[in-house]
């Protein structure tokens, strides 16, 4: 019997829709997974993924249609996306928050020990979320503490004894460092500095170098304990001759940053000074040549 073609079309559509959904199908489950390992690397829920995910599968197995299920994975993977997208913007706000309290304690505002236990707690908060209400309730706290200490800054935030006009103040135990301009705080950062044995010198120096971008090359031979691959930093700004410089490194992660950093062998300094590249951009374009850089312990 020979089909019209009406109903040579009808099945044809009927094909491309199955092939559609089996496609679909696919795709969602690669999703699911990766979302899933994403979920538990980060030491959060997986929500119902998993088990809509199975449901798919065992439907697609069975040759039985998929439709509804693959709408019950889509969905999931939504609410689970949703939920790893809140915990990176709260990371970023802790990190917003880390660099405020360090700054507050930088500058002895009053409350200064309360801001950092406040920071503390909000940090273990935020590490041992593991689902959205959780993480909304870190959230809460975050913006709560990050307000107080941004109120208290505000209250400080001119009047320091400081070196008149634009000046860069670094301190080593805090791994922070504010910028000045005529005793008013403009902005600060969290950074990385020296590794036990290669500490970050101290006094007062000046950038008399700037450059972006520029090439890191180590002066130790390949196999030295020292020894570090060549890098090209966006921005770099030479404050002591021998190669100190404030730059940023390409490899480490914006959490690296803060207090104990330079302990850490994987992202401390051999000297200089690590700076998160969003602030070392703002820090570049305002620096003139010659802006005193002054590094306490």
């Amino acid at each position: 019997m020979t089909l019209t073609t009406v109903e040579a079309a009808a099945q044809a559509a009927e094909a491309t829709d199955a092939a559609a959904v089996t496609l679909n199908a696919s795709g969602l489950a690669g999703q699911a997974t990766q979302a899933e390992a994403l979920a538990k690397a980060a030491g959060l829920s997986d929500l119902q993924v998993p088990a809509a995910l199975a449901a798919l599968q065992k439907a697609t197995a069975a040759g039985q249609p998929t439709t509804t299920r693959s709408n019950s994975l889509a969905q999931q993977l939504l609410a689970l996306r949703a939920e790893l997208g809140l915990q990176e913007q709260l990371e970023t706000a802790r990190e917003t928050l880390l660099g405020s309290v360090d700054q507050a304690s930088f500058e002895n505002v009053p409350n200064a020990a309360t801001y950092q236990s406040q920071y503390m707690a909000a940090k273990t908060a935020l590490a041992s979320a593991t689902d959205v209400t959780q993480l909304s309730a870190a959230q809460s706290g975050l913006k709560s503490d990050q307000g107080k200490v941004q109120a208290a800054l505000a209250a400080d935030g001119c009047g320091h004894t400081s070196i008149a006009g634009k000046a860069i103040y670094i301190s080593l135990s805090l791994e922070e460092m504010v910028f000045y301009d005529n005793g008013c705080a403009v902005n600060a950062t969290p950074v990385t500095t020296g590794r036990p044995g290669e500490n970050t010198p101290t006094g007062t120096f000046s950038v008399y170098v700037k450059a972006s971008p520029l090439e890191f090359i180590s002066g130790y031979a390949p196999g030295s304990a020292n020894y570090y691959t060549p890098f090209l930093a966006s921005y770099g700004m030479e404050f002591l001759s021998g190669g100190y410089y404030i730059h940023n490194a390409p490899w480490e992660p914006l959490d690296a940053f803060g207090p104990g950093s330079q302990d850490d062998l994987a992202d401390a300094s051999h000297g200089c000074v690590h700076t998160p590249l969003a602030a070392l951009a703002w820090a570049y374009s305002w620096t003139s040549y010659g802006t005193p850089v002054v590094i306490s312990a």
